[in-house]
């Protein structure tokens, strides 16, 4: 039997008690992580989900950098204060 190609998941998923949400990765083989800061009691359905491949995942990572790279080079550049 031919092994099923390892996967990834990024998801948008809710605690549907308490209404916060998070952005998650998870693989195929049932392994996740949380990637936003959002805690809850843990029961977590998600509302939407985008199946990627590894080189997709790795690709969408990049492209992640890049654009917040690129966001933060528009900011101004903050000045250290002397008190």
């Amino acid at each position: 039997m031919k092994k099923k190609p390892l996967s990834f998941t990024l998801s948008y998923d809710e605690c549907p008690t308490h209404r916060f949400g998070a952005i998650c990765l998870n693989s195929s083989e049932g392994h996740g992580r949380r990637l936003t800061s959002s805690k809850c009691c843990g029961r977590w359905d998600t509302l939407k989900a985008f199946r990627m491949s590894p080189r997709d995942l790795r690709e969408a990572a990049e492209e992640f950098l890049n654009a917040a790279e690129a966001l933060e080079a528009t900011l101004p550049v903050a000045v250290d204060r002397e008190d």
